[in-house]
């Protein structure tokens, strides 16, 4: 089985959100970012723990609350900037020195979330492990009823991409490198669209009782 590692972002401010919406209560009583952790925290998921979330180090209560979870590993993002790209160079690079102090097997992909999405299936991510061939980007694609495919999350990164994700910054994120390498991109069709949907306003957190 490939090793791939899971990096949750959670670094972001929430300023559309008007507070911290990661520790926002959803309707079922769990935080936001529990319920979008639940979705790659399970049995049928091995391969994706330890969960890499990261977490500026400014956000104390988020921090020991990530801290506390099991099967998680906080990362923690320093620095000015909380752009996505920060926090992936950042959370590779960790990941990479540990791999290399403890003699770890090689990381085989990178598969990288966002914090404040918490309507993607297991199974989509189970399907999206099997899918990748360790060689592409693998990229989930919605099929909308009008037969669109709208680009969405979490995307898996092969190992070759290592350099790549590291030269990150601000908040280019991975979109970076998907806008640059097209071609290696191979579309992970879904009808799931938890793969689109973020929280980014308190109505959209209502939503996820619908």
């Amino acid at each position: 089985m490939q090793r791939i590692a899971l990096i949750v972002l959670a670094a972001g401010r929430s300023q559309r959100f008007g507070g911290d919406k990661l520790l926002a209560v959803t309707d079922d009583g769990r935080t936001l970012i529990e319920r979008t952790l639940s979705n790659y925290i399970h049995p049928d998921l091995p391969a994706l723990k330890p969960v890499s979330v990261a977490v500026h180090e400014s956000h104390a209560v988020l921090s020991e609350q990530v801290s506390t979870m099991q099967d998680c590993e906080l990362v923690s993002i320093t620095g000015e900037h909380r752009g996505l790209g920060v926090s992936i160079a950042q959370s590779v690079a960790r990941i990479t020195q540990q791999v290399e102090a403890l003699s770890l097997p090689p990381i085989d992909g990178w598969m990288i979330a966002l914090a404040d999405m918490p309507a993607i299936q297991t199974d989509t991510v189970i399907e999206m492990l099997k899918a990748f061939d360790g060689l592409h980007i693998l990229q989930p694609k919605f099929k909308a009823a009008d037969g669109d495919l709208l680009s969405g999350h979490p995307v898996i990164f092969p190992h070759c991409f290592t350099e790549q994700l590291l030269q990150l910054n601000e908040d280019k994120g991975g979109r970076d490198i998907l806008q640059r390498h097209p071609e290696k991109i191979k579309p992970f069709i879904t009808v799931d669209a938890g793969v689109l949907f973020d929280v980014d306003t308190r109505s959209d957190l209502s939503r996820l009782a619908i």
